[in-house]
């Protein structure tokens, strides 16, 4: 009776841990080709990205001119009167659908010839999504957003 209540015991214990080796290894392959999708998603945004992108003019004729670069940096330019008076340069990252810019150098126009320089270490966040020649970037709260046309 001892032995067979112990290869039932040992029999039970066996199935568990087969069932548990399983479950471990479902996990691990679930999680390791997920990580390499996301990888892939974040390269084809960063692809989709790069490149010049206009705003619709605002109410006073500014224009807000973005350009992604492919070695992860950008510059955004203010174009007021059909020239630059703005210029905002870093580095990006992109994270899902999230752009984090860390602006470090703003030029500003002081006259036709000459430019004031100061670093800067602002890091904003926005959401992003891509449809084809179109990009809608939104603030993380939502309650900002606006529309940019590849150039």
């Amino acid at each position: 009776m001892y032995r067979v209540g112990a290869v039932l015991f040992y029999t039970k214990i066996m199935r568990n841990s087969i069932f548990l080796y399983f479950i471990a290894f479902f996990v691990m392959i679930t999680v390791i080709s997920c990580s390499e999708d996301d990888k892939d998603f974040v390269e084809i945004q960063k692809q989709q990205l790069i490149g010049t992108w206009d705003a619709a003019p605002n109410e006073y004729g500014d224009i807000y001119e973005m350009v992604f670069m492919a070695d992860g940096h950008f510059t955004d330019n203010v174009i007021i009167n059909g020239r630059i008076d703005d210029i905002f340069e870093g580095t990006y990252i992109i994270e899902g659908n999230i752009i984090n810019k860390s602006y470090t150098i703003h030029r500003e126009r002081l006259d036709s010839y000459n430019w004031s320089k100061r670093e800067c270490t602002d890091i904003i966040k926005f959401q992003f999504y891509v449809e084809g020649d179109k990009v809608t970037i939104t603030s993380l709260s939502g309650d900002e957003s606006a529309v940019y046309i590849r150039k």
